[in-house]
């Protein structure tokens, strides 16, 4: 059976090694590319090696907000403009 695309928060969290709370913040700055599905976060199974990466090379933020819901992090382009 194959592994499920997206997992939760807490799921990350503890595969990574670190604090629930933690993850939440990374997804609220924009360093954690997370999916907002009705009421969940949930982030892309691929982040476990594509996170640590762009960390240690020094990455850009990844997440714009989602579907115009209106919750998650922008991204504000150098002319100053929403994305």
């Amino acid at each position: 059976m194959t592994e499920p695309l997206l997992m939760s928060v807490r799921e990350w969290a503890r595969a990574e090694g670190v604090g629930r709370d933690t993850a939440y913040q990374l997804v609220r700055e924009g360093r954690l590319r997370a999916v907002f599905l009705n009421r969940r976060i949930l982030i892309p199974r691929s982040e476990l090696e594509d996170f640590p990466r762009r960390e240690t090379e020094g990455g850009d933020r990844v997440n714009d907000t989602a579907a115009g819901n209106g919750r998650g992090p922008h991204r504000t382009p150098p002319d100053g403009g929403l994305v």
